[in-house]
C-alpha cells in the first residue's frame, strides 16, 4: 500500500456497560482532537429507566436503546458517521463532559492498516465509565 493513501472511518456504534455519573454520561467522540459527535441532551447509561437515558447508540442504522426500546434518530443521514481524507495515523477519543472539567475516558490508533477487518470493537474503561465504541475502517 502506498503510504499516502486515504481512507475513511465509518461509525457504527457505541455502547454505555458502566456510566461514570449515577444520572448518566454526556458522551462525546473526538477524531483526531476534533469533536465529530456528542450525546448531546441523551445521558448514555447502561440501564435507562427515563426518556432521556439511552444505554445504546447505533449510527449504523440510525437508531437508538432507551427507556422505550430503540427508537430511530431523528434527523439522521448515515454520511454523519463516515469521515474521509484521513491518511497516516489518526486516533479517536471518547470523553464525558463535566461543568469544570471533562474526563478522558481513552484513546484508540487507526491507521489504513485497519481497513478490511471489517468491524472494530475498542473498549474504553477509565474514570469510573466502561464503553464499547465500534467504527469501521475503509480504503
Amino acid at each position: 500500500m502506498v503510504a499516502s493513501a486515504t481512507y475513511t472511518v465509518q461509525l457504527l456504534g457505541i455502547k454505555c456497560i458502566e456510566a461514570q455519573e449515577n444520572g448518566g454520561d454526556d458522551v462525546v467522540i473526538k477524531l483526531n482532537g476534533g469533536m465529530i459527535w456528542q450525546s448531546g441532551k441523551l445521558k448514555m447509561h447502561p440501564r435507562p429507566i427515563h426518556e432521556h437515558q439511552v444505554s445504546e447508540f447505533d449510527f449504523a442504522n440510525g437508531r437508538r436503546l432507551g427507556a422505550r426500546g430503540w427508537q430511530m434518530l431523528m434527523p439522521y443521514n448515515p454520511r454523519d458517521f463516515l469521515f474521509t481524507g484521513l491518511y497516516g495515523s489518526s486516533y479517536l477519543e471518547l470523553w464525558e463532559e463535566d461543568f469544570l472539567r471533562d474526563d478522558f475516558l481513552g484513546r484508540s490508533p487507526i491507521t489504513i492498516r485497519d481497513a478490511g477487518h471489517g468491524s472494530i470493537s475498542i473498549s474504553f474503561v477509565r474514570a469510573g465509565g466502561n464503553y464499547l465504541l465500534t467504527y469501521k475502517v475503509v480504503a
